[in-house]
């Protein structure tokens, strides 16, 4: 799904590859010195954007758009050639800059964005100076790092920065060694290839059941919330996945958790597994403690929705190593409000994939937050579909493979079941997504994608910026 600029600005959450400020003028040194030193920490960072116009509001608590305060020339001020030239002019390396703007009740709030892509750190060549005051230092590694309080911010690279850095390049670098791999193998190779590495890590060991307890618990919280509101979901199938994530400590289930868990994902989806919603205006979807667990039940499925689908959201975080989520699958959603031939009929393949790859790449990021560093350790993952018989697979929206003898489903409800490396590159991640759907698929009278359509998907995904 693309960027949601309006989200953005509306639901503002504060994350690695988030950054807001409050309306700043580019054409003062201090304004450059922001924009510049933002840019250059997303780069270094994997990816970002800088959103201009919404401060923190002390008495809300929280950040908000600050419309009030718009400069009247963004426009121009915030030109789509002039702010490149700009970062470019102070970057030892050229940086990629897009400059897009959320236009809300007529305010235009400028969004600038940094693409990932990073195979070696990049520093300002000159300083920026105001009133004998630095505010861009020269020579300096700038990075978006998380505080021990969970606060994110850009600063100067410290020593426990620089692992995630290094990692950064690597991935980015194994990406250039699959793309060279990709030209000069056939797809029967990758197919081949794939099938040998994933052979040895996909066999999580059956005697521990955690998932699978941890996908059932899931689901009967799930229901018993469903049954207080007194919601009617049979027009709706399910997507669900619990992942076990092992872990040497049990943390709390404080604000500080949960703050250190939301700042440390990067979404390439407009509508994340583990939302924050913790600055919805419904206070109903805000994120509470249940158990000793953090959870959020986000309903959207009959309220007029400015952005995305139509969709309910449920997810829990145990601070012991266990999260679970639940969503009603977008393809009813997006037949009830658009008048088609009604819910239950088809299952997009594609919006399957990048769920599944947006669920690998949080939990790493979970893992990861909550101190697990161990490159060996295997991340357990069970994913359920319900809802299935009847459906056919079929597009609702971007997916162009032609589909042959796909469906329908008999099987109304099918799980799977995945073993991911912590250390797993995204240049990977395709081998894990193949194997992690390919039972569902397969419940479609017989059909199986080949391993080289789901890395496509796959691909594609991953290209799409990050928020």
């Amino acid at each position: 799904m693309a960027l949601d600029l309006k989200r953005l600005v509306q639901e503002p959450s504060e994350t690695l590859n988030v950054e807001y400020k409050d309306w700043i003028d580019p054409s003062t040194s201090a304004g450059m010195g922001k924009i510049v030193k933002a840019c250059l920490a997303f780069w270094n960072s994997g990816g970002g954007h800088l959103v201009i116009g919404v401060k923190h509001d002390p008495s809300l608590g929280k950040l908000r758009a600050n419309p009030g305060g718009a400069l009247a020339t963004a426009g121009s001020l915030f030109d789509s050639d002039q702010i490149p030239q700009l970062v470019n002019d102070y970057a030892h390396t050229k940086l990629e800059i897009k400059v897009e703007f959320a236009e809300i009740d007529g305010t235009q709030f400028p969004v600038i964005s940094v693409p990932n892509g990073v195979r070696h750190p990049n520093v300002a060549r000159k300083p920026i100076k105001e009133d004998g005051k630095t505010i861009l230092k020269e020579d300096v590694v700038y990075v978006r790092s998380v505080e021990a309080n969970g606060t994110v911010s850009t600063a100067e690279a410290r020593r426990g920065d620089w692992e995630y850095i290094i990692r950064v390049c690597l991935n980015n670098h194994e990406a250039d060694i699959g793309l060279f791999l990709q030209r000069h193998l056939t797809p029967g190779h990758i197919r081949n290839i794939g099938e040998f590495l994933s052979a040895g890590t996909k066999d999580v060991p059956s005697s521990d059941p955690e998932s699978v307890t941890l996908l059932n618990n899931g689901r009967d919280r799930f229901e018993t919330i469903q049954k207080g509101h007194g919601i009617d979901l049979s027009p709706y199938g399910f997507f669900e996945v619990a992942i076990v994530v092992p872990i040497s400590e049990t943390g709390q289930p404080n604000k500080k958790f949960l703050r250190h868990l939301m700042t440390s994902k990067k979404s390439h989806s407009g509508w994340p597994l583990w939302l924050d919603s913790g600055q919805f205006g419904d206070t109903q979807s805000h994120p509470r403690v249940n158990e000793k667990r953090w959870e959020a039940w986000v309903d959207l499925l009959n309220k007029e929705v400015t952005y995305g689908l139509p969709t309910l959201d449920f997810w829990i975080a145990d601070p012991a190593g266990g999260f679970y989520h639940r969503r009603a699958l977008w393809e009813d959603g997006s037949s009830r409000r658009q008048g088609a031939s009604g819910p239950k009929n088809i299952l997009n393949p594609g919006m399957q994939v990048e769920q599944v790859m947006d669920a690998f790449l949080t939990a790493q990021a979970f893992a990861r937050a909550m101190g697990t560093t161990d490159p060996g350790t295997l991340l357990d993952f069970r994913f359920r579909w319900s809802g299935l018989r009847g459906r056919t697979l079929g597009s609702t929206q971007g997916f162009a493979v032609l589909l042959w003898n796909c469906g329908p489903a008999n099987d109304d409800i099918v799980t799977t079941h995945c073993g991911l490396p912590l250390d797993a590159a995204p240049s990977s991640l395709y081998q894990y997504a193949w194997e992690a759907t390919a039972p569902l698929f397969r419940a479609f009278d017989g059909f199986e994608f080949e391993v080289t359509i789901i890395k496509g998907i796959v691909d594609a995904f991953l290209a799409q910026p990050t928020h």
